[in-house]
């Protein structure tokens, strides 16, 4: 099934391609004369550095089809993990117990045990970071349904 439909997109996405050749004069070996080579350079003296290339000035980052590549130095660190508590980490694990118990699609419900333990991070996070009212957390741990767990989901504000 997978299969089918990566092909199928592959299949789709390729039928959009205005597949041509190139046009005259774009370097094509087969069709037109090579393009020409660039002179080598004579004699002893160093290349010119560009203007403002002087010793105080930064090295220019390298840039390879148009993506800047970046010293690994100047990544920066990725930041820093959430401490999460037992109790929303608790609260993350019931609820997507119950989400996976009442999908009645195998292949969703497939799916989402498959990301289940994503799931349960980012409900502990959120839980976490921006503190859940105590009777929605107590209607969390009383439920036993999706319905439930979506009445108890109503009594988050949008930015918990």
């Amino acid at each position: 099934m997978k299969q089918t439909l990566g092909l199928f997109l592959v299949l789709a996405l390729s039928a959009g391609c205005d597949l041509k050749p190139a046009p005259a004069g774009s370097g094509n070996a087969k069709t037109d004369t090579p393009m020409p080579t660039p002179p080598a350079p004579t004699g002893d003296a160093p290349p010119t550095p560009p203007p403002g290339a002087g010793s105080a000035a930064q090295p220019t980052p390298v840039v390879d089809a148009g993506v800047a590549v970046v010293p690994p130095d100047a990544v920066p660190a990725p930041p820093p993990e959430i401490v999460v508590t037992d109790e929303c980490l608790g609260l993350g694990d019931k609820i997507a117990g119950i989400i996976i118990a009442s999908t009645t699609d195998a292949t969703t419900k497939a799916a989402i045990e498959q990301d289940r333990a994503k799931f349960v991070r980012r409900m502990a996070e959120a839980c976490t970071t921006s503190p859940w009212p105590a009777d929605a957390k107590a209607c969390f741990v009383a439920a036993k349904t999706a319905d439930e767990v979506q009445v108890c989901g109503a009594k988050l504000t949008g930015q918990q």
